[in-house]
């Protein structure tokens, strides 16, 4: 039960952060400077009120089975913050925008099926690339297996969906 309820929390917090997220990536590199290859780290990309850039680092140590939050801003070491335990396997994994029309895609969605989807990115003043990509988040803990795709919501990208909508009387 803490094993659902912990992935639950996470993934709604990731979420949540994706809503105000400028750039959602899966980094050549983890904040130690060692490969992320193998997707142990997805990091979230934002500005404050005065433009200054920051980010949030989920990194996944799988000798202590956790997933830990760190905050980064520039010039300043990593702050380590929430840790969940008890996480057997974590990975993510990046998508260009294509791919969710792509049939022969993981995260191809049906709704998109012969749309013509521009893929945009563009790198930000930290390197870090926006744009309209997904990301795919793969979390096992005790008894609990979760996938999230997720997307930035405020990053321009050229591509929106307009979904006509009438409420009902």
């Amino acid at each position: 039960m803490l094993a659902r309820t912990g992935t639950e929390q996470l993934l709604e917090r990731m979420r949540s952060e994706a809503a105000s997220a400028w750039s959602i990536s899966v980094p050549a590199s983890d904040l130690d400077g060692q490969s992320n290859a193998d997707g142990h780290e997805v990091d979230f990309t934002t500005q404050d009120a005065t433009r200054r850039t920051y980010r949030w680092a989920y990194r996944y140590d799988a000798s202590a089975r956790s997933l830990t939050r760190f905050a980064v801003a520039a010039g300043a070491s990593p702050e380590p913050g929430a840790v969940l335990s008890g996480i057997t396997a974590f990975s993510a994994k990046s998508y260009p925008a294509t791919a969710i029309a792509d049939a022969a895609s993981p995260i191809y969605d049906p709704l998109f099926a012969g749309a013509s989807v521009v893929p945009v990115s563009y790198a930000l003043n930290d390197g870090s690339v926006a744009g309209n990509g997904f990301v795919e988040i793969a979390i096992t803990g005790a008894g609990v297996s979760r996938s999230e795709l997720l997307s930035t919501s405020i990053a321009p990208t050229q591509f929106t969906v307009v979904i006509e909508y009438t409420p009902t009387p």
